[in-house]
């Protein structure tokens, strides 16, 4: 037995309080009163301001900038001399292994590095490219370092690109 306000039925078989629909069917009949467009604007609002927030969301490590990539300008503010220091630094997600490969890999994989499109080796090969030498990082999911580098790179891709020497002439 219900005290206070009388049992409501909402679906067959469930009953439910009065005063807990009370603001249900306030706001029910507040979006009964708006046109169609004004409620489709409202929703495309919130849509843009949370999309927004989830592109300038700071990245591991404190930093802004996209998640998966190292601007010069980041590079620039570490405290490094190798590009593995930088990545521990800046987004030390990019050095841990990624889920389990297969049965007889169980740990899972850790990215493999790319310098200008070479394949260098495994994350401990980012310690012999110095901070000087270096334009940018990007780090390449799994399913798209494989359509562009072929299997082998179930860890992803720590892409290394050098910056380019101008010549004169």
């Amino acid at each position: 037995m219900m005290v206070g306000s009388e049992p409501h039925r909402v679906f067959p078989g469930i009953r439910c309080d009065r005063a807990l629909l009370k603001p249900y069917t306030r706001l029910e009949k507040t979006m009964k009163k708006l046109p169609s467009a004004a409620i489709w604007v409202i929703c495309s609002a919130i849509v843009f301001v949370t999309a927004c927030a989830a592109k300038t969301q700071n990245g591991p490590g404190g930093t802004s900038g996209p998640r998966d990539r190292i601007t010069a300008a980041e590079l620039a503010e570490v405290d490094a001399v190798d590009a593995y220091t930088a990545v521990q630094q800046l987004r030390p997600l990019w050095l841990r292994a990624r889920g389990a490969a297969s049965f007889s890999e169980p740990m899972g994989s850790l990215p493999t590095v790319y310098a200008d499109n070479m394949r260098l080796g495994d994350v401990g090969t980012l310690q012999t490219i110095p901070l000087a030498e270096i334009a940018e990082i990007r780090y390449i999911s799994a399913s798209d370092a494989t359509t562009r580098w072929g299997t082998g790179v179930v860890g992803g891709v720590i892409e290394v690109i050098r910056k380019r020497e101008r010549t004169k002439g």
